[in-house]
């Protein structure tokens, strides 16, 4: 039978192990043990922050493939303009991702996505005028 002492020893062993393997060493114990658990919440929040948008993504892309074949039927468009619309549309996402994030830096926050909003919304109007040759 395990001892509480034992488990508590156990458990303490292996918080200062972490907070070596973590790079923290050379702070004194109770600041190491504050950045351990300060990285892993923030660990914890960014990959569910990731894991949700990796999903919602995949969601997405999965939902035009769906949308392309009632659409190019209702609006009368061959699967090749369709192709080249959404290709030349994620083409230009991935583009001017680099772009995006130096005028971020520049503009800031709250200027920067209301631009991205407007932006967007323009593109989006501009999916209407797509038309078969």
């Amino acid at each position: 039978m395990v001892k509480k002492a034992d488990m508590a020893r156990n458990k303490s062993a292996l918080s200062v192990a972490a907070s070596e393997m973590s790079g923290y060493t050379g702070y004194d114990k109770p600041t190491r043990k504050l950045l351990v658990s300060a990285e892993r919440k923030m660990a914890v929040r960014v990959l569910v922050g990731v894991f949700l948008t990796i999903f919602i993504n995949y969601i997405d892309r999965t939902n035009l493939a769906f949308a392309s074949v009632q659409l190019n039927a209702d609006i009368g468009l061959s699967p090749s303009i369709y192709g080249l619309g959404s290709g030349l549309f994620f083409i230009a996402y991935a583009f001017f991702q680099l772009p995006s994030n130096i005028a971020l830096d520049f503009f800031g926050g709250p200027l920067w996505m209301s631009f991205i909003c407007f932006a967007w919304g323009v593109v989006a109007a501009a999916f209407a005028g797509i038309k078969n040759q």
